[in-house]
C-alpha cells in the first residue's frame, strides 16, 4: 500500500487532535491522583494507593475491592426495598382518599 506522505501526515494530525481532545479531560496530578471529567467510562483498574475523582461522569461509584462493592449493593437493595414499601403505602393512601371522595 502506497500512501501519499501528505495524506499520512494529515491522518496522523487528525489522530493527534482526537487524542488531545481526550486528554484534555484527563488530569493526572501528583501522588497518583487521576481526575476524569465529562467522559463515559467502562471498567477502571487502579494500582494500590490511587485516588480517583469523577466529575460529570455517568458512573455511580468506584469501589477498590469486591467486599466494599458487595456491601454497597446490599445497601442499595435495602434502599430500593424501602422505596418500594413507601410507594405501596402511598398508593394505598391514594386509593383510600379516592374512595373517601366518592362517598
Amino acid at each position: 500500500m502506497n500512501i501519499d506522505k501528505e495524506e499520512y501526515i494529515k491522518s496522523l494530525e487528525e489522530r493527534i487532535e482526537k487524542l488531545e481532545k481526550l486528554f484534555e479531560h484527563l488530569c493526572i496530578n501528583q501522588c497518583k491522583e487521576i481526575t476524569l471529567t465529562k467522559c463515559s467510562l467502562g471498567d477502571i483498574k487502579l494500582g494500590d494507593n490511587c485516588k480517583i475523582t469523577l466529575n460529570s461522569c455517568p458512573v455511580g461509584s468506584v469501589k477498590p475491592d469486591i467486599e466494599d462493592a458487595e456491601s454497597r449493593v446490599d445497601d442499595l437493595e435495602s434502599r430500593i426495598e424501602d422505596l418500594l414499601f413507601d410507594i405501596d403505602e402511598a398508593e394505598t393512601r391514594l386509593d383510600t382518599l379516592e374512595n373517601d371522595s366518592e362517598c
